[in-house]
């Protein structure tokens, strides 16, 4: 059996979590919305792992990918709000 230790483990949640987002094909607001949080939860585990090893690329480029999942999550509750008005 494979022993794995448990950042490397953490790593490999981050990672499903990153790419069980990119599977989504969303054409509504609900799946729009549990995409984009799926993928915030992966990008901040990738910061926390890049952070810890320390691989600061890896912890930068996830962080950018949470800052535009945060404008997008907003953009999409403000439109869906905006529609949902009239």
């Amino acid at each position: 059996m494979i022993k794995m230790n448990p950042v490397e483990i953490f790593g490999l949640i981050a990672s499903a979590l990153i790419i069980t987002s990119m599977a989504f094909k969303t054409t509504n607001y609900k799946g729009t919305m549990l995409m984009r949080t799926i993928n915030l939860i992966g990008s901040t585990a990738f910061i926390i792992y890049g952070l810890y090893l320390p691989a600061y690329s890896t912890a930068l480029t996830n962080a950018c990918g949470f800052i535009l999942n945060i404008i997008y999550l907003f953009k999409e509750y403000k439109d869906h709000k905006k529609l949902n008005k009239k």
